[in-house]
């Protein structure tokens, strides 16, 4: 499942971080016109959809049941997100724009509640690798997508790395006890 998983986590990263450089152009995402335009459009979209396979997978790397769900609300919202902006700026039917925004609404909220899934399961690499995400999917519009592919990135190259959990702090040793003659 890894080395499936690393193709994803690349993909994903690729698809937003070359978003990213062709808004650097300042495309025209409402009303697009020219190839660049409709282009900046269908990565945006294909982002959201290649989103929503990175997040069933790292639902997969801690089995527990609340990471599962949060990943699968993640990977839903993801879903609707890159259909619904397909649609509206893509075809041009603007009433699937409140679907858009609804569905990117339930993105933020699904990433942060599985960032905090993430943590109390322990693999608290994994958590900060995922708020990263979180912060990237903000910050799309000013490059956030080399955020993405920063953190994916990482992921792809040293999963393993992410899925340590922290050592539990030490245990104070008790203080000396001094035997009184």
């Amino acid at each position: 499942m890894i080395a499936a998983a690393r193709i994803v986590w690349l993909l994903t990263g690729g698809v937003w971080a070359t978003h990213a450089l062709v808004g650097f152009a300042e495309p025209e995402y409402w009303n697009p016109v020219t190839t660049l335009d409709f282009a900046a459009v269908w990565l945006y979209s294909a982002g959201f959809l290649t989103l929503a396979l990175t997040a069933t997978l790292l639902g997969r790397l801690v089995p527990t049941r609340s990471v599962r769900r949060a990943a699968i609300v993640m990977a839903i919202a993801a879903l609707v997100t890159g259909v619904a902006n397909g649609i509206e700026d893509g075809l041009g039917v603007r009433t699937a724009g409140t679907v858009y925004v609804i569905g990117a609404l339930a993105l933020l909220v699904g990433t942060l509640v599985l960032v905090v899934a993430l943590a109390r399961a322990g693999p608290a690499r994994l958590a900060w690798m995922t708020g990263g995400l979180a912060i990237g999917l903000l910050l799309v519009s000013i490059g956030g997508g080399l955020v993405i592919l920063g953190m994916l990135g990482a992921l792809a190259v040293r999963p393993a790395w992410f899925l340590v959990a922290d050592p539990e702090p030490p245990i104070p040793a008790a203080p000396a006890r001094r035997s009184v003659e």
